[in-house]
């Protein structure tokens, strides 16, 4: 006789997310016993059907908008990142974060000295040194994050550097206000965190300059296999600490604005560099869009 082996999951949702992953590799439940599955809040319910799964997965591969793990409060992100600001640079280590991503993010912005940035979703202000160095003392750098007790961790090294071109702000990014235009957007490991990201990225695009580019990086699940068995695990552990959706993608966002999209994966496709370079000075219909892997 075989002996049953018995898993105890830490949550329901867990177990929809494990139940997912084994169903998209051809393991799994029946489709009997998926229908009995309980439709938990929050969760994304197992697919009835292999083809049906499938053709979710064109869907995405479409670059349509892909199926969102969880939503986040601009209250929630306030809270948990008032407790993770002392301790942030250790969840670089956890997640794998690839060296020197951040500065290459910044170089891809394209700017030059004298120039203005902005940078949403700034955090403790680990970009801020390659965002000054790449504007110089004569440009100007705008970092915000909703998280007060976060902007003013992020102020220390404003201070012992010295650097008086850094405006610190205090706002809910789809409620950016900011004194002038821009030649520079950077989105850093923030995207994925943000309760309406499309609205953030709106935002932003209004006080970007015509021909200059909106840099967004982040990270997401690993492609192929290594993605979808791993989803379970990387989903628990972001939503239990830094908050961040590995489903959300920015380039579904960028195709209604009028912008050459470019693409890059790292780290066997787990964080990307995704760049868009504005036409006009304003969203209109679909636009074009071009994925360079």
């Amino acid at each position: 006789m075989k002996e049953r082996l018995t898993v105890t999951f830490a949550t329901d949702a867990l177990k929809v997310e494990i139940l997912n992953a084994l169903f998209e590799i051809g393991f799994g439940p029946t489709k009997q016993q998926c229908s009995e599955l309980p439709r938990l809040s929050g969760a994304e319910p197992v697919a009835e059907s292999r083809e049906a799964r499938n053709r979710a997965l064109r869907m995405a591969n479409r670059d349509t908008v892909p199926v969102i793990a969880f939503r986040n409060s601009i209250e929630q992100i306030r809270r948990r990142y008032r407790r993770l600001a002392p301790i942030y640079p250790f969840f670089e280590l956890v997640f794998v974060l690839p060296r020197g991503i951040r500065r290459k993010a910044v170089h891809r912005l394209g700017v030059a000295s004298g120039d203005s940035l902005l940078e949403v979703g700034c955090g403790t202000g680990r970009n801020l040194r390659h965002l000054v160095d790449a504007v110089g003392e004569n440009g100007r750098v705008y970092a915000l994050d909703c998280c007060e007790q976060v902007l003013r961790k992020a102020g220390k090294p404003c201070q012992q550097s010295g650097w008086k071109n850094v405006a610190l702000l205090n706002q809910d990014a789809a409620q950016l206000e900011l004194p002038g235009m821009v030649e520079g957007v950077l989105f850093s490991l923030s995207y994925s965190v943000m309760p309406d990201p499309r609205a953030a990225v709106k935002a932003a695009w209004t006080y970007l300059r015509s021909g200059k580019s909106l840099v967004i990086m982040d990270g997401k699940l690993a492609t192929g296999i290594c993605g979808r068995l791993s989803r379970p695990w990387v989903t628990w552990l972001s939503k239990k600490t830094i908050l961040g959706d590995p489903m959300r993608l920015p380039w579904g966002d960028l195709r209604g604005f009028d912008a050459k999209v470019e693409m890059e994966e790292f780290n066997f496709g787990t964080y990307y560099i995704c760049k868009a370079t504005k036409n006009n000075p304003s969203p209109v219909g679909e636009g074009r869009f071009e994925r360079e892997s």
